[in-house]
């Protein structure tokens, strides 16, 4: 990942002709759905680039063909663009993303079995909640859910298994 990521700050050097700054490196182990980040400090400059350790190990080849490069070109668009808002995956991403030679895709379709879903039955229906709504409802709390057939309040009691 590192070497992708200096590989694309090199290659966005030669292209706008000018030198930027490198950002800390840091992996995520408990980042399940979101493959990397950018981390702003509070006057919006780009500090850190986090990645998703479960989502790499689950897919290495994709992970690193695809999102150090996304990742790189929000941090150059910050740089290009200090004063300016920019919508995260606008045409300045998108230009990036050219030079880059990616597509610019704003999510990715990575597998990963460390993302974690429950099962839950009310009546007929069953729902797949998220870690962070089962541990909820774990804790006494009711989940409303709302699905395309009606709105359900889940008890803990409705709990069928866990999934992977």
């Amino acid at each position: 990942i590192e070497v992708e990521v200096e590989k694309y700050f090199v290659r966005a050097e030669k292209f706008y002709g000018r030198v930027f700054p490198r950002l800390q490196i840091t992996f995520g182990p408990r980042m399940t759905s979101t493959a990397g980040w950018l981390q702003s400090n509070k006057k919006g400059e780009p500090v850190e680039l986090r990645f998703s350790v479960p989502i790499c190990n689950d897919n290495p080849n994709v992970f690193i063909a695809e999102v150090p490069g996304h990742e790189v070109a929000h941090a150059i668009v910050s740089y290009l663009y200090p004063t300016q808002k920019t919508k995260p995956h606008g045409p300045e991403w998108k230009e990036v993303m050219k030079v880059f030679e990616l597509e610019p895709s704003v999510t990715h379709s990575m597998k990963t079995k460390s993302a974690r879903s429950f099962l839950y039955r009310n009546g007929e229906e069953t729902f797949r909640l998220g870690i962070r709504q089962h541990n909820k409802l774990q804790r006494g709390h009711l989940v409303a859910y709302t699905s395309r057939k009606s709105d359900a309040l889940i008890k803990k009691e409705h709990f069928i298994c866990e999934t992977s």
